[in-house]
Parts: structure tokens; sequence; C-alpha cells
């Protein structure tokens, strides 16, 4: 008998399809199953994660090619979101600021200030020293998208809080 195309008959087993190259050796379905097992993973797994893998994949990667727009913003980002703030090791937090602004520049403004804006203002009234630092370390990435009113009323008065810290 002749074996058709969408002949179960010939088709890969899935056994095979996800020990093949592209599953076991791409760094991009790696960062996504790290991040999809995240909760599972060692304090030591994540730090070295946060502060070595996440800020390479995304700095070598032009915001517009190899790091797949919807999946950066769909599936990364709200990943990064939740690392600030469950505060997963103060030596991470910094190393996420840097990544998640830059995808999130891909976002259109109304969506940039409906989502990232509220979130840089609430990490600024965060104890977290060297979060605040990583935010005024990247404050062009989000200037223009904080509001005159935001600035003086909610940034500025924690930036100066921070100056008086211990």
């Amino acid at each position: 008998r002749r074996l058709s195309v969408g002949d179960p008959l010939i088709r890969p087993l899935p056994k095979m399809i996800v020990e093949s190259d592209f599953f076991t050796s791409n760094q991009y379905v790696e960062l996504l199953q790290f991040l999809d097992n995240i909760t599972m993973k060692e304090n030591s797994e994540k730090e070295a994660f946060f502060t070595r893998k996440l800020p390479a994949l995304v700095s070598a990667a032009p915001v517009d090619s190899s790091l797949p727009t919807n999946v950066s913003l769909f599936k990364i980002l709200p990943h990064l979101i939740t690392a600030i703030d469950f505060g997963y090791s103060a030596t991470c937090i910094p190393k996420i600021i840097a990544p998640l602004l830059k995808i999130a520049k891909n976002l259109p403004s109304d969506e940039y200030t409906s989502k990232i804006t509220p979130m840089v203002v609430k990490w600024f009234s965060s104890p977290e020293r060297s979060l605040r630092a990583s935010l005024l370390e990247q404050l062009d990435s989000y200037i223009d998208h904080l509001s005159k009113s935001q600035l003086t009323d909610q940034v500025f008065p924690a930036v100066a809080t921070g100056f008086s810290d211990a």
C-alpha cells in the first residue's frame, strides 16, 4: 500500500520530535523552558540564570530580530515582571531590569504606559536599594512614558527617600 503524508505510519514519534536538536540545543527554547519551570528551580539556578544567561540572550538579540517579538512580549516579559515582584534575590533583580525594559520597548506606547509604567513607579517605592539603582540606570528607557505628575508625586519622593537609607 502507498503511504501518504497524512499517513500516521510515517509521522515521527513525539519522542523523536522532543529529542530533536531544535528542542535540545536551542537557547531560546531553553530560556522558555526555564521560565516555565522557574518555581521548581533552586535559588542558585535562578541567580545564575538571571545574572548570566538572560542578559546575554536578550542583549545578543536585536530588539526586532532573533528573539521573536510575540514570544518576548507575551511569554518572557510577564515572567520577568513576576520575578521582580517576587524578589528572587537581591543580586538577581538588578540584572532583570535591563532585559525587561529592552523587551518592553516593543510594546505599543499605550500598552507600555498601562502595563510597564505602573510597575516602574511601584518598583521605585521598593525597599530594595539595588532595584531602585537599576531603575535609575535605565531611566532613558522609560522616562518618556512617565507623566510629570508621576515623576513629581511618586518617583522623586521615592528616590529622595532612598538617599536617606541606612
